[in-house]
């Protein structure tokens, strides 16, 4: 089937299905590498490649679903977005508005892999993770994290690890609080250097920079 010559304005295919059938169903059983629906928009420029719109009578339905059942375990992304052009800084590869109450993103990772993993191999100066403008916060957290195992175990909930010795100006955790709020509140017991490193710890006070001071290669305490 081949469509061409069509009209301005008018639809190069348009499928009115009044039945509770699917309006389109293809069947492409013989297929391994070729893809089942292919879009080619070249000349777009402020249109939509591929639009769903008004979904406005979805209660336990979906937009969009898609799944696989393969057993295969060759690696392989299952939905894939790609902005491949490095002069395009302004494109933004996936856009989540929620305007409602409900979660924006839910992931539920149900095998023993990454929830969610970022790789930045190339970022210099900019930021891997960022959570912004929560401005609008009164009691709520800008970041939440919980574990509710049983598990005796040893275990790090949250781990911050600088990888590389030669890196001498990373800081691992820095807390900048500009307000007279706590910058930090520890609700549990405290270990510093639990490694035996040879490195110090300080406190400073507004006129001393080593108002605590404790030696790391000496194990002395100074005050």
């Amino acid at each position: 089937l081949s469509i061409s010559s069509v009209l301005s304005g008018d639809y190069g295919i348009k499928i009115d299905q009044d039945q509770n059938n699917p309006a389109l169903y293809i069947d492409h059983d013989g297929a391994t590498s070729a893809n089942t629906v292919y879009i080619d928009a070249p000349s777009i420029t402020t249109g939509s490649a591929l639009l769903i719109n008004d979904c406005d009578s979805l209660t336990s339905g979906r937009c969009a679903y898609f799944a696989s059942a393969s057993a295969s375990t060759t690696a392989r992304n299952l939905v894939e977005i790609i902005n491949d052009n490095a002069l395009a800084t302004g494109a933004t590869c996936l856009d989540l508005q929620q305007d409602s109450t409900a979660t924006a993103l839910n992931i539920s990772q149900n095998g023993n892999g990454y929830g969610l993993l970022i790789g930045s191999p190339a970022c210099t100066t900019g930021i891997a993770l960022r959570v912004s403008d929560a401005d609008s916060l009164t009691s709520g957290t800008i970041a939440y994290f919980d574990s509710n195992a049983s598990n005796t175990t040893a275990r790090k909930l949250v781990r911050i690890v600088n990888d590389h010795a030669s890196a001498t100006g990373a800081t691992c955790l820095h807390i900048q609080q500009d307000s007279t709020g706590l910058a930090l509140d520890c609700d549990g017991g405290a270990t510093f250097n639990e490694s035996s490193a040879d490195v110090d710890f300080r406190v400073e006070s507004n006129g001393n920079a080593n108002m605590l001071f404790v030696d790391g290669g000496s194990d002395n305490i100074g005050l």
